[in-house]
């Protein structure tokens, strides 16, 4: 074997040396990216079950905020048809006088109605 076999079979050695380097590299480097792409989906889908639970949290409070809003209303409206049909019953029962004086009934019926309105503004 001369020189320029030697030389030929050691430069083909570095070079497979050298390939074989790079490929295992290349898979520690892949395998790498493979960890750190798993573990960002893995803390996304943690971020997006912590937003849906949050979510679900405000719903919960929007949809218990509109019944009771609901209940109010209704409540409300009730109050309001009471009082109307008092102020109704006084009139048929006591027409207003000449002198359009309130008699006791429909000023009690005026300021009970007053005082409902202005505790639904103050809540």
């Amino acid at each position: 074997m001369n020189i320029y076999w030697k030389a030929g079979i050691a430069l083909a050695s570095i070079l497979a040396a050298f390939i074989a380097g790079w490929t295992v590299n290349g898979y520690r480097m892949q395998s790498r990216i493979d960890q750190i792409e798993r573990k960002h989906a893995e803390e996304t889908a943690e971020d997006f079950k912590r937003i849906q639970q949050v979510n679900a949290s405000l719903m919960d409070r929007i949809r218990q905020s509109a019944e009771a809003y609901q209940e109010a209303e209704q409540k409300n409206a009730k109050e309001t048809a009471k009082l109307k049909q008092e102020l109704k019953n006084a009139q048929k029962k006591n027409p207003l006088p000449a002198d359009c004086r309130l008699d006791a009934d429909r000023l009690r019926i005026i300021q009970q109605a007053v005082s409902t309105a202005n505790q639904r503004t103050t809540h």
